[in-house]
């Protein structure tokens, strides 16, 4: 949804795109259709990325994945468990860009262990967790604009569940 409007003797402009809040002061002393123009104009490029987020450049999911553990804490406890699903994850997106892989690609994954790898729950969800946290540093380090992995939700939790 974008929006004009007055504040301060000024018009703003404030929209939303793929997620992210924009906002800006479009000018002061100008008409209301200059700053709508002025709208339409960002979010024209924004949708091109030329300004606020820069397109990442493109890096192979496969090294990408080597890089993350190589860098994020190799003497970690759990570096084999972190090792073994990388690898698993690096044949079935064998040639994708580290800017392909989906919220799609990643719910498909956990119930693909979930169903045909009958796993449990559990364990599909301490992977879901390596994912997640391989797509929170590619987002740190810029290799995506967006985390595909950050409202995925790990199988079965209760939610809302309190203990006594």
């Amino acid at each position: 949804m974008a929006n004009v409007y007055e504040r301060n003797g000024g018009w703003y402009i404030s929209f939303r795109w793929n997620g992210k809040r924009y906002r800006e002061l479009a000018g002061k002393e100008i008409l209301k259709g200059d700053a709508e123009q002025f709208l339409a104009k960002r979010m024209r490029e924004v949708q091109r990325e030329d300004i606020y987020d820069k397109k990442p450049e493109a890096v192979a999911f496969a090294a990408f994945a080597d890089d993350f553990l190589k860098t994020d804490s190799p003497d970690k406890k759990s570096q084999e468990r972190s090792e073994g699903v990388i690898e698993m994850l690096k044949v079935l997106w064998k040639g994708l860009d580290v800017r392909a892989v989906t919220l799609k690609m990643i719910e498909d994954y956990k119930a693909m262990r979930l169903n045909q790898a009958k796993r449990a729950p559990a364990t599909v969800a301490r992977e879901l967790t390596v994912i997640k946290r391989m797509f929170r540093k590619a987002s740190e380090w810029g290799k995506v604009s967006l985390n595909p992995a950050a409202t995925v939700t790990k199988p079965g939790l209760i939610t809302g569940a309190s203990v006594t």
